[in-house]
């Protein structure tokens, strides 16, 4: 969006120590309130506030007077079983832990702090919650979408959470996939043009705009089907292998240079190149893909996507942690390149898991497929619809109870039926 990187800095939690202290702190007070602001985003009023009355687990939402925040299944499963415990329906969400009382806005303060401090995170405060919960959602959503459930406009949210390049694309861009029919059309038009150079070597090998014209002839190893790219040969695709031959056929009479102009047979200017490469993605239905783009395409694909689908086939399911562990990445990279994935329908996503395509029954399609199986198999279990959609039993629960919020199903001695009209 050509916008300077903000100062703006806060305390990022130690999220996988923060989701273990969570799980062992189960239904207290600081529990609570951490769970509200870190997978909420809510302020501190706006935690003291919350009553039972603003959950609708039916539409999976929490209701402020401003905006509607989405729970995610785990959040879900996790507010439903604090008001199980408390046995009410209404009233306040965050009690004290003592008379069960509506709390002091600073106390809610206080023993998040406390907590925080318990785990070593000290400088983590309720703030820094929120704020880590709207930086998640930036990865995988629009300024525009976070703005609306965060509650803050979209000025604000680019001036606090844009960062400098770092080689990825603003989140709304990132959203939008690459075309890979217009784009192998725009490409086949081309021919052996420059236009067709560049777009084959940022697609096909990942090349960085700014190494393409160091690129020579005798940088390519035809018999290990290699080419040299700032010191790392990279193995070529044979589709590019056979383009290159032939461009070689054709110019190696007048440059040992691999790109060059069409018309002047030399050395071709940056900037010109650029607006040819443009020209001919508008042309070509492309207008959002550039060169950048295309790189990370290919380093998703070369680099990520094969390691990740064989630890999928040994193991089944992996969460992002596992990913990160896996690729040696950062949680927000590995969430992009699980988004990735995603889109391009290589993984599904379950709740916070990852999936091959094809092993599970996709979320959108789960509540269906258990309506229709109940409707001919009343009586079932709990690990019985697991091996349905695919899923551990724990994680079928979770969708299980999501269905039983709205309406749709219900449980007797472990058993679920659909619910009757």
């Amino acid at each position: 969006m050509g916008m300077k990187p903000s100062k703006f800095q806060f305390h990022r939690p130690n999220r996988v120590l923060l989701e273990a202290t969570l799980q062992k702190e189960g239904y207290r007070m600081a529990a609570v309130a951490v769970h509200l602001a870190w997978q909420l985003g809510l302020l501190r009023q706006e935690i003291h506030d919350l009553t039972w009355e603003q959950v609708d687990f039916a539409s999976s939402v929490v209701r402020l007077p401003d905006r509607e925040i989405p729970m995610s299944p785990e959040l879900q499963v996790y507010l439903q079983g604090l008001q199980m415990e408390r046995r009410k329906a209404s009233g306040p969400v965050v009690l004290s832990d003592r008379d069960r009382r509506q709390p002091t806005e600073q106390h809610v303060s206080f023993v998040v702090r406390q907590l925080m401090n318990e785990i070593g995170q000290e400088q983590v405060r309720l703030l820094d919650l929120r704020y880590d919960y709207t930086e998640c959602l930036l990865q995988t959503h629009s300024w525009e979408y976070v703005s609306r459930v965060a509650g803050m406009d979209v000025r604000s949210l680019q001036l606090h959470f844009s960062r400098p390049d770092d080689g990825w694309t603003e989140p709304e861009e990132a959203e939008t996939a690459i075309d890979a029919q217009k784009l192998q059309k725009i490409i086949e038009n081309e021919g052996y043009s420059a236009v067709a150079v560049t777009l084959r070597l940022a697609w096909q090998l990942g090349v960085p705009k700014t190494v393409m014209h160091t690129l020579r002839w005798d940088m390519v190893d035809w018999q290990a089907g290699t080419l040299d790219v700032a010191g790392e040969k990279r193995r070529m695709p044979e589709e590019l292998c056979s383009f290159l031959k032939e461009l070689e056929t054709r110019n190696r009479q007048w440059s040992d240079h691999i790109l060059i102009s069409d018309r002047a047979h030399k050395e071709i200017e940056r900037s010109h190149l650029s607006r040819m490469v443009r020209a001919a993605l508008v042309r070509g239905g492309c207008p959002q893909v550039t060169i950048p783009m295309l790189r990370r395409d290919w380093e998703m694909q070369a680099r990520w996507a094969e390691p990740i689908q064989i630890y999928l086939e040994h193991h089944g399911r992996m969460v992002r942690r596992e990913v990160m562990e896996l690729l040696n990445l950062s949680g927000n990279h590995a969430n992009r390149v699980m988004q990735w994935l995603t889109e391009r329908g290589m993984v599904v996503t379950s709740g916070r898991s990852y999936y091959l395509t094809g092993t599970v029954v996709p979320p959108e399609q789960q509540k269906d497929v258990i309506l229709a199986y109940l409707a001919n198999h009343p009586g079932c279990r709990c690990g019985e619809l697991g091996n349905l959609l695919g899923l551990e039993q724990k994680h079928c629960l979770t969708v299980l109870q999501k269905l039983m919020a709205q309406g749709l199903i219900e449980r007797e001695n472990n058993r679920y039926y659909v619910t009757e009209p």
